[in-house]
């Protein structure tokens, strides 16, 4: 799995951070570094002070990294810290909502050109006119099933492929 999870602890009773190669973890760069320390000493000054804290930190890069760091306060007056990883899991959050929005697309258009037609065929009392608003919806009605045939065909490759890696 490419998402890394790293924790940091931090007692009161002690001003040294237990992992300080929190870089060599996240592999983030200086610049991320810099903007993920300042998050997790903030976070863990919070949760000294005895409160949970939950935060996502977005890194526009490049390569664009999202991270989710969460704070806890300890019995012991110490605190921990999480530090999770969620780049991939936010990348194809998008890359879903890209497919739905796109593929909604795509149905909706023969979907609203078959309505179309049959309100245009329901006020017709050309037969000839019937035939030809009847011969197109069918077609749209191959283009709607075209396209579920090809999300169907697709969803198939994608189990065969990810089934061999």
């Amino acid at each position: 799995s490419s998402r890394r999870r790293h924790t940091r602890f931090k007692c009161d009773w002690s001003s040294d951070v237990c992992s300080s190669d929190l870089d060599d973890v996240t592999g983030a760069s200086s610049h991320e570094q810099v903007l993920l320390d300042e998050a997790v000493e903030l976070i863990t000054v919070n949760a000294l002070s005895g409160g949970a804290v939950d935060r996502r930190l977005e890194m526009y890069g490049p390569p664009q990294r999202t991270f989710v760091l969460k704070g806890v306060p300890l019995r012991d007056g110490g605190a921990l810290v999480s530090i999770d990883d969620v780049s991939e899991r936010a990348r194809l959050d998008v890359v879903r909502t890209d497919f739905v929005a796109n593929i909604s697309h795509e149905l909706k258009t023969p979907v609203g050109a078959l309505a179309v037609l049959a309100d245009a065929i329901a006020e017709s009392d050309d037969l000839v006119v019937m035939h030809r608003l009847a011969e197109r919806m069918v077609e749209e009605a191959h283009r709607a099933g075209s396209t579920i045939d090809d999300l169907l065909e697709d969803r198939k490759s994608t189990r065969l492929n990810s089934s061999h890696t």
